[in-house]
């Protein structure tokens, strides 16, 4: 199968070969239950509520739904994650949730990660070992310098619209 954007991705038998090395950290973003019952070795466990902000009660906050930058920098460090670390995410859910850690991070300015080709089934499917063992990761540092050209809000669009030229093909609905 071919992808648009190829190197986005990482393939399991690269993983297999670098999982031990000190510069990379796998995280697994499935639920803590099914990283109790088994994930890749060496993997940390992260499920995505942890590093997804709880929408403003009054409806006043239109930002990014993720953590503060300083929390973020805390929980990354505390997993392993420096700012010079490749990261690899995977998850058991079609790489729904593994894909949002890799924009989180994206959006914090660590573009060296990667979501693995075919996530824990595809690990499954071709009999690659697992374990139940929790791995605990050194800690270190990470710094967060957040992108906001990686969001796009609500009314982004509309006011796009309204730019001649800006949308090719797009008509003003005036």
């Amino acid at each position: 199968m071919e992808y648009a954007r190829p190197e986005l991705l990482v393939e399991p038998d690269w993983v297999a070969e670098h999982a031990n090395d000190a510069n990379v950290r796998i995280i697994d973003c499935a639920v803590l239950e099914a990283y109790r019952r088994a994930h890749i070795p060496g993997a940390v466990h992260l499920p995505v509520h942890y590093y997804i902000k709880e929408k403003d009660p009054e409806g006043t906050d239109h930002g990014t739904l993720v953590m503060p930058p300083a929390e973020f920098e805390a929980l990354m460090g505390s997993l392993g994650v420096s700012n010079d670390t490749l990261v690899i995410t995977y998850d058991d859910n079609n790489a729904l949730v593994a894909s949002r850690l890799w924009w989180v991070l994206n959006y914090y300015g660590h573009t060296n990660v990667k979501v693995l080709n075919g996530g824990w089934h595809r690990w499954l499917t071709e009999g690659r070992p697992v374990t139940f063992h929790a791995t605990r990761a050194p800690k270190t540092t990470f710094r967060a310098v957040a992108n906001p050209d990686l969001v796009a809000t609500v009314d982004q669009p509309g006011r796009a619209a309204h730019r001649p030229g800006s949308l090719p093909g797009a008509r003003c609905p005036h």
